[in-house]
């Protein structure tokens, strides 16, 4: 079974974007990230007090500026990463969008074809097969992951026979 697209930018990004935020890397950044946003609004406190010569030694303002710095890196980590992800596929891709897509289910492989690259992944390596507002995701552990618009399928019936095929021949 063969389904071919043009793909969008949101196309090519959303599997680069959901396989790093379940890597280690992201787990990492997750962490660091905030806490040197937290030291550098300590040290910054403590520059800006020295400077304006205000006492430096308010030892229980450091612990809320933390938090504070702590947060503003936190809170939008998430977002910054996907914007950063997207930014780097838009420069790479161009004005090449929207680019053909295919993917295929064959001999035990799902298949892809975009931006003249193939890429198979071993329906036995699946280890899991979801569907969300707006796409199929098909994880591949380690190996990646593989959206597919829904928007792609003529309707329910194809989507699920898509679905069917390839849980078939991979989930076991």
């Amino acid at each position: 079974m063969r389904i071919e697209y043009e793909a969008t930018l949101d196309d090519v990004s959303e599997p680069m974007i959901r396989h790093y935020l379940r890597g280690r890397n992201y787990a990492r950044q997750r962490f660091r990230e905030p806490m040197w946003g937290g030291v550098g609004a300590m040290i910054g406190y403590y520059f800006i007090s020295v400077l304006s010569k205000q006492s430096a030694d308010l030892w229980w303002v450091y612990p809320l500026v933390f938090i504070v710095g702590y947060a503003v890196v936190f809170i939008p980590i998430r977002h910054t990463v996907s914007r950063r992800i997207r930014n780097y596929v838009k420069r790479e891709t161009g004005p090449k969008l929207p680019i053909p897509t295919s993917f295929e289910v064959t001999d035990r492989q799902l298949h892809c074809e975009s931006m003249k690259a193939d890429m198979s992944f071993s329906l036995e390596d699946l280890s899991d097969a979801t569907e969300d507002a707006d796409r199929l995701e098909f994880v591949f552990g380690d190996a990646g992951v593989c959206t597919i618009p829904l928007r792609v399928f003529r309707d329910r019936e194809e989507k699920e026979e898509f679905v069917r095929r390839v849980k078939r021949e991979g989930l076991r």
